[in-house]
């Protein structure tokens, strides 16, 4: 019987992994091989893990608002074979580990070959909010943890176990998330707010006491390491700015200047799917509490509810990016898992069946999109020009522009509004710590604006690369840099 279990558990293994593979190398564009595709955050992201391992330090040799995490996995994922396919091997071993939190959850209701089923439901329902940025986004690197927390969490509360070794998870997982973007940790933080809940409604004084010190041993495991590091390399104090105080800032950034077309059709399209998830849990909660008389499942329902509506309204109140919807697909998986589960006990089946068909057809029709936008993505590869990433430098180009600057200077150099695409095509790094999209960047940060000043007056870098747009620094700096070369739009500058 153990070889048979031992046997299931390693097919189940081998399924999921082959499934995350086969839909990364489809649809993670940024990183797969069969497509050209930067990405727009994960070409800023390639870049932090390449200048890592030329020797420099985040924060201190380089800004970007994401935490310490994200650069590191590029690091690793550049490390391992110099190109994007070691971003692509991390990123299948993450989203299979999510996978198994999936399949884990479905087995605690369903058995093996149904679970496994709904654990490739969920990888699908990932690669909806995936592909869209070409993959390589923050969210991907915090699922796992998530996903498995939330697994924990449901299991411990239904079967009323008492584990340690969740509070330790739960712990890691806060740290995580608030080292790659604090507004990943929404879900969790509800949840463990769910779970003190639950322990002083019981009046499990001792057991709050015993699970909150392992919980913080779970932060000090990821924290402490990264402090560490940071404090030996001089950069404490700007990470501490970039991955907390600035993120805050940048996340207080609203819908408002979004066209109204943008958003109802990122409400349809991306938001559906965790509105009709929020309506299953609203109908678990009523069926557990009136008809199945189940506090336990009515706790989980309640908290799957609260968690979802956080994360729309969140989601509402933001830039409204599609992957910032990506946290939220373990709550998803596990609100469709007990939905499902309920309505086929359930004497009015007809009526949830409903419901389940508009949760089907939503991601149905995300999927068609995806396909549709992955054939666009693979007839831009052929031609260079990409619809989803509007200011990309070709590799040509790039190199172009390095070649006509001295090689004597090229350490002195920086590209003011130009996408992170020319820095990976040119291999070469910005003299200034803020060195993509600066306007963007500054305009949520006084301070940086003028970090950024005290930069252009000092006149280090030789070379400056411009677009000929108006730009908030541009009088700053025509009045100490000449044209000396330009290549379609891009003007590369030379100190008078």
């Amino acid at each position: 019987m153990k070889k048979s279990n031992g046997s299931q558990k390693l097919i189940t293994v081998i399924i999921l992994a082959a499934v995350s593979f086969v839909l990364l190398l489809a649809f993670s564009w940024s990183t797969s091989p069969f497509f050209r595709f930067p990405g727009n955050d994960s070409a800023v992201f390639k870049l932090l893990g390449q200048w890592m391992a030329k020797g420099l330090v985040p924060y201190r040799d380089f800004f970007d608002h994401k935490g310490p995490i994200i650069p590191l996995v590029e690091y690793i994922g550049y490390g391992l074979t110099g190109t994007k396919w070691g971003l692509l091997v991390l990123q299948t071993i993450a989203l299979t580990i999510s996978g198994l939190a999936f399949y884990c959850t479905a087995k605690l209701f369903f058995k093996q070959m149904r679970s496994i089923f709904m654990a490739i439901a969920g990888l699908l329902l990932c690669i909806i909010y995936l592909s869209l940025d070409g993959g390589n986004i923050s969210e991907e690197w915090v699922l796992p943890f998530l996903a498995w927390s939330i697994y924990l969490f449901v299991r411990n509360i239904i079967s009323e176990k008492k584990s340690y070794g969740s509070a330790l998870l739960f712990g890691i997982t806060l740290a995580v998330c608030a080292f790659t973007r604090l507004t990943n940790a929404v879900g969790l933080v509800i949840m463990i707010a769910f779970g003190i809940g639950y322990m002083i409604s019981k009046k499990q004084w001792k057991e709050l006491l015993k699970q909150a010190l392992i919980f913080i041993a779970g932060v000090c495991v990821i924290t402490i390491p990264i402090s560490i590091w940071f404090v030996i390399n001089g950069a404490l104090g700007e990470m501490i700015y970039a991955t907390f105080i600035y993120n805050v800032k940048y996340a207080a950034y609203n819908a408002s200047g979004l066209d109204m077309a943008h958003i109802l059709l990122n409400v349809a399209r991306f938001l559906g799917p965790v509105v009709v998830a929020i309506i299953m849990s609203i109908i678990l909660m009523i069926r557990k509490k009136k008809v199945r008389k189940d506090g336990k499942q009515f706790f989980v329902s309640a908290f799957l509810c609260v968690a979802l509506v956080v994360s729309a309204l969140q989601h509402l109140r933001s830039a409204m990016y599609s992957h910032y919807l990506y946290v939220a697909i373990p709550l998803m998986v596990v609100t469709v898992i007990m939905f499902i589960n309920e309505m086929e006990s359930s004497k009015k089946r007809w009526a949830m069946r409903i419901v389940m068909t508009i949760m089907d057809l939503l991601i149905l029709v995300n999927l068609i999109g995806i396909g549709i936008q992955t054939y666009q993505t693979h007839q831009d590869s052929r031609s260079g020009q990409f619809r989803r990433a509007k200011f990309y430098v070709s590799p040509e180009v790039a190199q172009d522009i390095k070649n006509h600057i001295p090689k004597t200077s090229r350490d002195n150099f920086v590209a003011y509004n130009i996408d992170s695409t020319f820095y990976l095509g040119s291999g070469l790094t910005s003299c200034y710590k803020n060195f993509n999209k600066q306007d963007f960047q500054c305009q949520y940060d006084s301070s940086m604006e003028n970090g950024f000043v005290k930069d252009l007056e000092s006149k280090k870098a030789e070379y400056i690369l411009v677009r000929p747009i108006v730009s908030r620094f541009n009088p700053l700096i025509r009045k100490n840099y000449k044209k000396c070369y330009q290549n379609r739009n891009l003007i590369l500058l030379r100190k008078k």
